[in-house]
């Protein structure tokens, strides 16, 4: 049905507008459009300011959230890499004694009900539920709010097009540790730091990396 809605779309268009470059490479790769006008049009985030003079403070105190935290705003797909993250904080509790806390923004349950139970029985089998925080779908202030708080989030995904948690981390200066998918080393934010997909030690590094140099926000001259 998907395949179907695409090729749908594209053989009524004469002009395809496109989020990245890396749309673009597999649109050719799976869709032959060569023929088309093809343009790329990268989108920026556009926040509410007014959101920059609220102390974060409250959000804490309303889901009882530890000061310091790394944050995770996806929904739980498979393709979001969620059971990678919980791998290197396992790493990290075992062979560092350290133990960040984790954030996580989303619907658990959502179209994938065995999926997220194998995330529940993941996180119970690694031991780290004390680290771990679901809100579920919660207010877009209060996710803007949060992420000026965290230490920096994390974007661990396997797929993304052109990411908005990437563009919303730069709209604030925000430090973020992003998989090294070629979509994400396009979007060339200064304050990027990758971690190879695959390897939950890799991203155990950088998480460790991050815990020991950068502090909870918010970060008012970045912000500014």
């Amino acid at each position: 049905y998907r395949n179907k809605k695409f090729r749908r779309i594209l053989n009524s268009s004469s002009n395809i507008v496109l989020s990245s470059n890396d749309c673009k490479k597999d649109l050719n790769k799976f869709y032959s459009s060569h023929n088309k006008n093809i343009f790329i049009l990268n989108f920026r985030a556009n926040l509410n300011k007014n959101w920059l003079k609220t102390d974060p403070i409250n959000v804490l105190n309303k889901y009882n959230l530890p000061d310091n935290f790394f944050l995770i705003s996806n929904q739980f797909w498979k393709h979001k890499n969620h059971l990678l993250v919980f791998k290197a904080l396992d790493y990290l509790k075992i062979k560092k004694n350290i133990k960040p806390n984790i954030v996580l923004t989303g619907k658990l349950f959502f179209n994938e009900n065995e999926y997220g139970k194998e995330i529940i029985a993941d996180i119970k089998k690694r031991n780290i539920e004390n680290q771990i925080f679901f809100l579920g779908l919660i207010p877009k202030k209060e996710q803007f709010l949060l992420m000026r708080k965290s230490i920096a989030i994390i974007q661990p995904s396997l797929f993304e097009g052109w990411s908005t948690i990437v563009e919303e981390s730069r709209s604030i200066g925000k430090v973020i540790i992003l998989s090294d998918l070629e979509v994400h080393e396009e979007q060339n934010f200064s304050r990027s730091i990758f971690f190879k997909r695959n390897s939950f030690k890799d991203l155990a590094s950088k998480i460790l990396y991050v815990f020991n140099n950068f502090k909870p926000g918010p970060e008012l001259i970045l912000e500014n």
